[in-house]
């Protein structure tokens, strides 16, 4: 990845942006960042069949192509805010446009550098699974945007904005991990934790868990087409493309370059049904789970 300043204007500090030095390692685009006196008038997101271009009211855009990401920004986008935009859906549309699923999950890595994402609803408990499984043999990749590499034969899963975030109603139940995160920010009724328990290498994807509430602790194995359509509706590009106001058409366009890709993913892993009670996790009883299917 290169990334160039030219900046019109003076810029009191420069660009320390250290997800950068990660995705340059990782995904080898190329970034270009100008800094723009005036924001553009337009702030509506667009879908082409080679580029997307994402509008950010008052801050500037982004156009996003299969090799270059292009900043066009005011002095307002800070670095923390590029680095997030990054690594969550300008990195998502990125990878969209190369064929590379990326899905909206947690995942850990095994000590035996086994990946396993954990896909759900809103709510459903994805980040607490996380937070309940660090220390326990796993270590955090991500908990939003995670990609799915296929590399030589092999799908990889790489740390990206290893970030833990979770709900108010969560924190009781991730109480014996709390006193080893450390709180970075909160927003509305989240708060954003940092932990030492980081993944730092790649991992190979060995499954994934879609978490349900239910009555109690249960674990299915899903196959065919309901392995496919659970995937499929859990990709960060579907959500994306709602959230920027993409229209119907433009997401159908870009979903189906994802479908195929998917329906090989579905082939290739295990993908789980895990039901836990509506009260609440059991971290002994997720972590048990977890590990029979991971040691398999």
């Amino acid at each position: 990845m290169y990334i160039y300043y030219v900046s019109p204007v003076k810029f009191t500090s420069p660009f320390r942006i250290p997800e950068l030095n990660q995705l340059k390692s990782y995904y080898k685009f190329k970034c270009q960042i100008s800094i723009e006196e005036n924001d553009s008038d337009i702030c509506i997101s667009s879908f082409g069949e080679d580029s997307v271009t994402l509008y950010y009211d008052g801050f500037g855009s982004c156009c996003i192509t299969h090799e270059n990401i292009v900043f066009k920004i005011t002095p307002k986008f800070t670095s923390e805010l590029i680095g997030e935009v990054l690594s969550g859906e300008v990195l998502v549309f990125y990878l969209g446009l190369k064929k590379v699923l990326t899905f909206h999950a947690g995942c850990v890595q095994h000590s035996n550098h086994k990946a396993i994402a954990f896909l759900g609803d809103s709510g459903a408990g994805k980040s607490t699974a996380v937070s309940l499984l660090l220390g326990q043999g796993y270590k955090i990749i991500t908990d939003d945007v995670c990609p799915v590499l296929d590399q030589e034969h092999v799908l990889k899963v790489y740390p990206n904005n290893s970030k833990l975030s979770l709900y108010r109603e969560s924190f009781d139940e991730s109480s014996s991990v709390l006193s080893y995160l450390k709180t970075r920010e909160t927003i509305e009724n989240k708060a954003i934790y940092k932990t030492g328990f980081t993944a730092n290498s790649v991992s190979e994807l060995h499954c994934v868990f879609i978490l349900k509430k239910g009555t109690f602790w249960n674990i299915n194995p899903l196959k065919g087409v309901d392995a496919f359509q659970t995937l499929f509706t859990h990709l960060s590009i579907a959500n994306w493309s709602r959230l920027l106001g993409l229209d119907l058409l433009e997401q159908m366009n870009l979903h189906s370059v994802l479908f195929k890709a998917c329906i090989d993913l579905c082939r290739r892993i295990k993908v789980y049904e895990l039901e836990r009670p509506s009260d609440g996790f059991d971290q002994k009883e997720l972590v048990r789970l977890v590990n029979e299917v991971v040691v398999s």
